[in-house]
């Protein structure tokens, strides 16, 4: 069934399944019996479950593929649920099964923000479910939220979601099906008992607050036997078998070992409490990568389902955390053991009801099961959770002993234990933190340096920048000619051969997702290859084209990217070719080739691998020292928004030693694109990187400090970023209640023109916190002091950009936030204006935004300008007194999910940036040293158009304005005059799970591919197409300084053009520069500059030609 197919049935669904009539606070679907009585009828698509009275209560239809389903649904039901087997749909060729559930009354769901749905169902371990609520606005829009489950062992289960719901004419839940689960079951049976919906106060499950201090209750430190000097129960071990006391991390320890048969166990009466608590011991492994098990911790309760038993244990490089819930969990970690290396480490594991965390050297295993480290974090989405509980069956009088290092004498230990801890509670990822460093554990990774000498990836400027040399063809494939047996060769959807000017190339279905992989083999002593791919021009493309490993996929982004042609980027007719660095780590490797979006398919007519002779890169720019005093030159900055840097250069990111190694390949890979600055988050999401054992994307203590010593050599910049979402507050500040209330008007969580706080949105909405509040202030000015003093004595250092999209809380994101009590006195007080108030009524920051919209929209923008142009002041001041030299970058990143109208109009960018708090003219008369930015999004058209039907149906004339909106001349603009403008075009990603399948026929992964389970590529345009976002930015505000990226390196296979392009835009003095007349479709401007008249010209369209000439000027001011 089509996609378009599917929208018409969905919006008929309401119909079909009845109107929805008024039910009680709490709505129970079916009602009670309602299964026993039903029918069921079918047609080449759907089946339809109707009650005895008629009603249809449930619809179910299969997609996926291109097949009717209807005939191999097997729907059926007993007297309390109904069953579907997903079995012979899914081998059909189905991707996903659907269950529409009737209307739900509108009126108690509708705009209520904690609308509950428990669904209890059953099915197949392992099965996949999700259930999407539907809402119909007023207005006719379609609003849908969704949330998964998964089976564990097969039995009746209630899963609970929490949505915020708008306001709504309809309500509907659809239950789909995502995989079948266990091949194994013994009926493949999904079944659907029921689904509850109502208000979180009524039905919401509450999750675990911990309630009582921790208490600590055992403590043994062998120092003087095996007797605990700290017990709530007996102290005196019950077993001592097969252990020894030996020398100890301090004192005295014990040894196990799998000879020995070791074994020592304790009472757990007054010990241990087996549903929550705490255990902590230093450990010495002697085995650490055996492949056999060993124990850490074990505590046994009933031998049943559910018992609840505690076994902590190893087996080879990972670590096991079973709990024996009803649904035997079983939650493997993978800790980095070659960064934490050989010797002693602390170990602890803290349980309750809700999860199971292991900490090494107070770090949590892995990383984002420290809840407020996770890249979505944010106290209110914590306080809106939606409890997931473990299930138990436990007889606590079973609970008789607990195991140091052994299970009973099974499975022991080999190594040596020290100083065993027992709290009464779980103790939270701060109090572990701090307990390690009270024992003396490091809880930082190992601090890494930066490679000093020569660069041995890095080669002079060539005579034709982007020209790679020294290469050897060790391979030539043709996927539409060559043989390629099963063993080289796999796809997914329609293959077609077609032909262009006599060649063949091999295209992909049409279908988004089709695919093809065809396997490759390198030799991972040579640091690159370079990968060559034909490709037609020939029609509207969109591919996707990734080199990964065939195993061992985890962190393995080194090359994921792709091309765009046809439509706006006008095709050549011909054959081109996109070149790759590829960076080794694996002597198995795939290319793959995607169809990213629907009727644009794929196509590749060869694949040229070539070994590098002399794994250098040669550099697009020479290398000229600069004069003395010399006005500096225009920039071209690698941009992230995201700090994954480790995943993309092929080094091993799990041992530290290597990051020099990385810095190497990538400098030497900025150099080839003619880059010549380093923008990277010293903060993300939840702050500054190292700070309160915030790590991510493994990277290692100490990374900041090796780029500007290595850039300091390199003649290379650095430009940490703050791309920090999450300002500090304190627990328990943030609560349902305090959200509802008004209560957190005074603190610095913003209150919204909705007189709430930010209800659990992240990306694209105002942000969480009130730039106004002191707080956030004093928080971000932390971090900037910080910053200055750690890279004030390294050259490379150049300052410190802020990222701006709408969330962060760096300035009001959005004419929607900042309704706290205390911006309205502060703007009253400074502009006289008085806004009614009833400071009584919680939502009276909704009553604030109304009058404020209504009455003093002008004095409102303008005052909220000042708040945040005086802010960034500060922040510059911090800069300069640090070096005077040192800049302030703002990357300003305007909300673009606007309506077209809106966005076609060249006035839009300047009217929400002022809204937000965002006036450049205001803060370059404020801030001189600020570089002032504005961001493009090249790609925006080509991702949003595919799922947007009213963009795709634009009038030709309108269509034009609104694709190049993010991009066009007239919309940077806005910058020319600035003194020092600044465009950055930001990657936007196709991010897709389709690797992670492995049921239907929709399965590229086989016995030699483990396909990447999540893509995150980056598409550009054909050849020098993709030179146009740079273009319109010179053309439009004079840019000093360009930049580009987001996630990954997003200008592999744009190298060659972007190189030629910046030998001439670096050559560039960083100043203002005056237009010359100009011929149409030229722009030519001057400017004189240390002595010399400088002129540029500038091919405004295809194939963006830029040219740069200069000559000295004699002393009157005139040229030689």
């Amino acid at each position: 069934m089509n996609a378009k197919r599917l929208n018409i049935l969905l919006l008929a669904c309401g119909a079909l399944l009845g109107a929805p009539r008024a039910e009680a606070a709490v709505q129970k679907f079916p009602g009670k019996g309602a299964w026993a009585n039903v029918t069921v009828s079918r047609d080449e698509d759907w089946v339809r479950v109707k009650s005895a009275a008629g009603e249809t209560l449930a619809q179910v239809t299969a997609l996926g593929g291109n097949g009717h389903y209807g005939a191999v649904l097997v729907v059926s039901n007993t007297v309390d649920a109904l069953h579907v087997d997903p079995r012979p749909a899914f081998a059909a060729g189905a991707s996903h099964i659907n269950i529409y559930l009737k209307d739900l009354d509108p009126a108690p769901l509708s705009g209520n923000r904690s609308v509950v749905a428990k669904i209890a169902w059953e099915g197949a371990q392992n099965m996949k479910m999700r259930d999407l609520l539907f809402a119909r606005r007023p207005d006719g829009s379609e609003w849908h939220d969704e949330k998964r489950f998964e089976a564990g062992w097969r039995r009746k289960r209630v899963s609970e979601a929490v949505f915020n719901v708008p306001e709504a004419t309809r309500v509907f839940h659809r239950i789909d099906i995502m995989s079948p689960g266990d091949e194994k079951d013994a009926t493949g049976l999904f079944k659907l008992y029921g689904v509850e919906t109502g208000d979180w106060a009524d039905i919401g499950s509450r999750r675990p607050v911990r309630k009582n201090k921790p208490k600590l209750v055992f403590s043994a430190s062998f120092d003087d036997g095996f007797a605990a000097e700290r017990a709530g129960g007996d102290a005196a071990p019950v077993k001592t078998n097969g252990v020894e006391l030996v020398e100890g991390r301090r004192g005295r320890g014990v040894r196990f070992s799998r000879e020995a048969r070791s074994d020592l166990a304790w009472r757990v009466k007054g010990n241990l409490n087996p549903a929550r608590g705490t255990v902590a011991f230093w450990l010495k492994r002697e085995n650490p990568e055996s492949g056999d098990w060993r124990t850490l911790f074990f505590c046994p309760g009933a031998q049943k389902r559910g018992g609840g038993t505690l076994n902590f244990w190893c087996l080879g490089k990972a670590i096991r955390l079973d709990r024996h819930d009803l649904d035997r969990h079983e939650q493997y970690v993978y800790p980095n053991w070659k960064a934490l290396g050989d010797g002693w480490h602390y170990y602890a594991v803290t349980w309750d009801g809700e999860r199971t965390i292991l900490y090494i050297d107070g770090r949590p295993t892995p990383q984002h099961m420290d809840e407020k480290h996770n890249d979505d974090w944010s106290p209110m989405r914590a306080a809106l959770k939606a409890a997931r509980l473990l299930e138990f069956a436990r007889d606590m009088k079973a609970f008789k002993f607990f195991h140091l290092g052994s299970q009973a004498g099974d499975w022991p230990q080999d190594g040596v234990f020290d100083d065993l801890k027992i709290w009464s509670e779980a103790l939270t990822a701060e109090e572990v933190r701090r307990l390690a460093i009270r024992e003396g554990a490091d809880p930082d990774p190992e601090r890494i340096a930066a490679n000093k000498g020569p660069n041995r990836y890095e080669a002079p400027a060539g005579k034709i920048p982007g020209r790679l040399t020294n290469l050897k063809l060790v391979r030539r494939i043709r996927p539409a000619v060559d043989p390629l047996d099963a063993s080289q060769f796999a796809s997914v959807g329609q293959l077609a051969t077609n032909h262009l000017d006599g060649v063949a190339y091999l295209e992909t279905g049409k279908r988004p997702n089709d695919r093809f992989a065809v396997r490759m083999a390198v030799d991972v002593s040579k640091p690159f290859y370079v990968i060559e791919v034909d490709y037609p021009d020939d029609t509207y493309r969109g591919m996707e084209f990734i080199v990964q490993r065939t195993h061992d996929t985890y962190g393995d982004y080194t090359l994921e990217t792709g091309v765009f042609c046809g439509d706006e980027y006008r095709p050549s007719g011909k054959m081109r070719t996109e070149q790759y660095v590829y960076w080794t780590s694996s002597p198995d490797i795939a290319f793959i080739a995607t169809a990213i979006t629907g009727n644009a398919p794929a196509a590749v007519a060869e694949i040229r691998l070539y070994e590098s002779l002399d794994g250098r890169l040669p550099a697009a720019v020479p290398e000229t020292p600069a004069a003395p005093g010399a006005t500096p030159r225009s920039s071209f900055a690698n941009y992230w928004e995201d700090p994954a840097i480790l995943y993309d250069f092929g080094t091993n990111f799990r041992v530290p030693s290597t990051f020099g190694d990385m810095v190497d390949r990538y400098a030497a890979y900025m150099k080839y694109c003619g880059q010549d600055i380093l923008a990277f988050p010293a903060c993300f999401y939840g702050g500054r990187i190292g700070e309160n054992g915030l790590w991510t994307r493994d990277l290692p203590a100490g990374y900041l400090e090796a780029f500007m010593a290595r850039f300091d050599d390199e003649g290379l910049s650095v430009v940490p970023t703050i791309n920090q979402q999450i300002v500090p507050v304190p627990d328990g500040l943030v609560t349902r209640k305090t959200m509802s209330d008004g209560s957190l008007h005074p603190t610095c969580i913003s209150i919204h023109s909705t007189g709430l706080p930010n209800w659990g949105g992240w990306h694209g909405t105002p942000p969480n916190f009130n730039v106004a509040h002191p707080d956030v202030q004093k928080e971000f000015l932390r971090i900037v002091k910080n910053l200055a003093e750690e890279g004030k004595s390294h050259p490379s250092f150049k300052g410190v950009a802020l990222h701006l999209p709408t969330l962060n809380p760096m300035w009001f994101g959005s004419i929607e936030s900042g309704y706290n009590d205390y911006c309205i006195d502060a703007f009253g007080k400074a502009t006289g204006i008085k806004v009614p108030c009833d400071r009584k009524d919680p939502l009276r920051g909704k009553a604030y935004a109304e009058w404020l919209k209504a009455n003093a929209y002008d004095a409102w923008v303008a005052w909220r300008c000042d708040v945040v142009a005086d802010f960034y002041a500060k922040l510059a001041k911090t800069l300069s007194d640090a070096r005077p030299d040192l800049r302030l970058w703002l990357n300003p990143i305007p909300v673009w999910n606007a309506a077209p109208e809106n966005l076609a109009d060249p006035g839009y960018t300047r009217k929400i940036l002022l809204e937000a708090g965002f006036d450049a003219e205001k803060i370059a008369a404020k801030v001189p040293n600020a570089v002032i930015g504005l961001t493009g999004l090249p790609a925006w058209w080509r991702h949003e158009s595919q799922y947007n039907a009213r963009l795709r149906n634009l009038p030709d004339g309108e269509r034009a304005k609104v694709r190049d909106w993010s991009v066009a001349p007239e919309r940077i603009a806005q910058l020319r005059g600035l003194p020092a403008p600044w465009a950055h075009f930001h990657d936007i990603y196709h991010e897709t799970a389709v690797g992670g399948m492995r049921t239907g026929k929709d399965v590229l992964s086989n016995d030699w591919l483990d396909e990447t389970r999540w893509r995150v590529s980056t598409q550009h345009p054909a050849g020098a197409w993709a030179l146009a976002p740079y273009a319109a930015a010179l053309e439009g505000c004079d840019a000093q300084a360009l930049s580009c990226g987001g996630f990954l390196i997003g200008t592999l296979g744009m190298e060659a053009p972007l190189a030629r392009w910046m030998r001439e835009y670096r050559k560039l003095p960083a100043v203002k520069f005056r237009d010359l007349p100009s011929p149409k479709g030229w722009v030519f401007r001057t400017a004189d500059c240390d002595g010399r008249r400088w002129t540029y010209k500038l091919k405004t369209g295809y194939p963006y030609t830029l040219l740069v000439a200069s000559e000295p000027l004699t002393p009157d001011g005139k040229k030689d």
